[in-house]
């Protein structure tokens, strides 16, 4: 069975492999960029409740969290932008 780390370092190689070099060393000295400046620290930590929130839908509609949540859990999943895997 193949962890998720496995499957994360395949997915990391395989975008370094499509993309220019360049591109990589960029995206690299963001990531430590982030690290370094301790944002984890001033993010939701594991546990925490997420605040409130309204944000469109695929279609456009403004859906709002507290209406998604008396129907049941959720799971929010956001797209960074058309190139992000």
């Amino acid at each position: 069975m193949t962890t998720m780390k496995e499957l994360l370092e395949a997915n990391r190689r395989h975008g370094e492999a499509r993309r220019p070099p360049e591109t990589t060393v960029a995206l690299r000295s963001s990531m430590f960029g982030l690290v370094n400046s301790s944002i984890q620290y001033e993010t939701l930590q594991e546990g925490e409740a997420m605040p409130t929130f309204a944000l469109p839908n695929p279609t456009g509609k403004i859906i709002h969290s507290g209406d998604l949540l008396a129907a049941g859990p959720v799971v929010l999943n956001l797209y960074r932008d058309g190139w992000c895997s």
